[in-house]
């Protein structure tokens, strides 16, 4: 993907920067990256380090799925007809298939973190992006509900079908008709990445050790989240559509970290609560029945419904909060280089999903097929994982 290279691309250019930078008193060489550790209690012992630090983590996280929701109208039942004859050829319809079988899989990523320090303040750059999330599964013989509200001056429904009715005199009967889906194609997919700036400042030396930062700055979260779903079979063959959640977060953000070393161990914990606007943009685009004639009169069909593509949009503003802790253990293996390894969880609000804002209904009042729920647009989420990487006198 184009932000993943353009992420080890600034990483590298990071690399370069640090080595080759004299203008701020410290580049890498300043750093000694290959000195041997400084172990000695000596004293206050050894001091938290300064200057121009880098951060590595690859990430192997998780994301909870969106709340489980019918692939159809929610809670709805349908009585149709599969014949003329009222008694025997009736079919009572609810919605077969549902999202439980989109799961938290895992799925990896990289952070990187840089910035400066002095004995008691600094700036601190940060920025992660995970690899899309993405599930499919296929289904097959899958009962659908659509709402189908009555319209016009005959009261009548688009799925509707005309019958011949074979009692004299001859006539016809408009009888509900059944959605099955021969097969069903879903997908779901995630996207989610951040940046942020933050001010840190860094007290002395704890009485009992360790020290303690606190940051402050700005933070921007991209979570976008995809539903697909292509239909095929039955009276409303070859139908898709298409809702795509786009989550942009902009908020403030404060935080806390507490350290101590041992040796070469050092242990750190770590905590964020930030708060901001969501501008959620929702698309919606599709077909339905884009295989069937229109003014069909064939027993069984619908004789109004018409194939139909559709474009929904809409753009909400709403309130995310989130938490995030970090857990990190450090090995120092030079005076300059540590491995490191941890984990990271984050939960936050108001996060638009696509599965849940599928308006299934096909309103033949004003040609609205499908559309978008505005008022399911809430879903909490949560993220976290392992991380593993080496840092440069961080």
């Amino acid at each position: 993907m184009l932000l993943n290279r353009t992420l080890s691309g600034m990483a590298f250019g990071l690399m370069v920067l640090l080595a080759s930078s004299s203008v701020f008193g410290q580049g890498l060489a300043g750093m000694q990256l290959f000195a041997p550790a400084e172990l000695s209690s000596y004293g206050r012992g050894p001091q938290p380090n300064v200057g121009y630090f880098f951060v590595f983590d690859g990430l192997y996280w998780t994301i909870t799925p969106p709340n489980l929701t019918t692939i159809g109208k929610q809670g709805l039942t349908r009585t149709t007809f599969i014949g003329t004859d009222l008694q025997n050829d009736v079919l009572i319809q609810n919605n077969t298939l549902d999202t439980g079988q989109l799961l938290a899989n895992f799925v990896v990523g990289n952070r990187f973190e840089f910035g400066r320090m002095t004995e008691n303040n600094g700036w601190m750059f940060s920025l992660y992006q995970l690899q899309d999330q993405g599930q499919s599964f296929i289904s097959h013989n899958v009962d659908m509900t659509f709402e189908d509200p009555v319209f016009g001056p005959a009261s009548s429904h688009l799925l509707e079908g005309k019958f011949t009715n074979p009692s004299p005199p001859p006539d016809f009967l408009y009888l509900e008709l059944p959605v099955t889906f021969e097969n069903i194609l879903v997908e779901n997919t995630v996207s989610h990445w951040n940046v942020e700036l933050n001010y840190v400042g860094r007290s002395d030396e704890l009485h009992h050790g360790g020290y303690f930062e606190w940051f402050i700055g700005p933070r921007y979260m991209e979570f976008d989240d995809v539903f697909l779903v292509v239909a095929n079979g039955g009276i409303l063959d070859a139908s898709l559509w298409n809702t795509e959640a786009e989550n942009h977060i902009i908020s403030g953000q404060v935080g806390a970290r507490w350290f101590k070393k041992r040796g070469r161990w050092m242990l750190s914990t770590e905590g964020r609560f930030f708060a901001g606007l969501n501008a959620q943009n929702i698309h919606q685009i599709g077909q339905i029945a884009s295989n069937l004639t229109s003014g069909q009169t064939d027993s069984g069909t619908p004789y109004l419904l018409q194939p139909t593509s559709f474009n929904h949009n809409e753009y909400i503003r709403e309130f995310t909060p989130g938490i995030e802790l970090r857990i990190e253990a450090r090995y120092q293996i030079t005076r300059s280089i540590s491995f490191r390894a941890g984990w990271t969880g984050m939960w936050m609000d108001g996060i638009a999903r696509a599965s849940n804002l599928v308006d299934y209904t096909l309103d033949g009042n004003n040609g609205a097929y499908l559309g978008i729920l505005r008022d399911q647009n809430r879903q909490d989420v949560f993220v976290n994982g392992l991380t593993i990487g080496f840092d440069v006198n961080r």
